[in-house]
């Protein structure tokens, strides 16, 4: 694999911002971002520390509110 290549997507957040008084502050990583993760780790995502109940990514193990998957090890 080659990390010289330029990127083909760039993020912009001022798209993907919420205004503070909104119900929902969920971010979920797109899938143009997922798609190229999932093919480079073989397939499939065994851990997805910050995600929601219904476990969109597919990982094998996940974390979601209120469980906090940064404080574990």
């Amino acid at each position: 694999m080659t990390t010289s290549a330029p990127a083909l997507f760039r993020f912009d957040n001022a798209l993907r911002r919420r205004a503070e008084h909104a119900e929902e502050q969920v971010h979920l990583t797109p899938g143009y971002v997922l798609e190229p993760v999932r093919k480079a780790l073989g397939g499939r995502i065994e851990l997805d520390p910050c995600t929601t109940p219904d476990n969109p990514v597919g990982a094998d193990r996940f974390f979601a509110l209120p469980d906090d998957g940064a404080s574990r090890p």
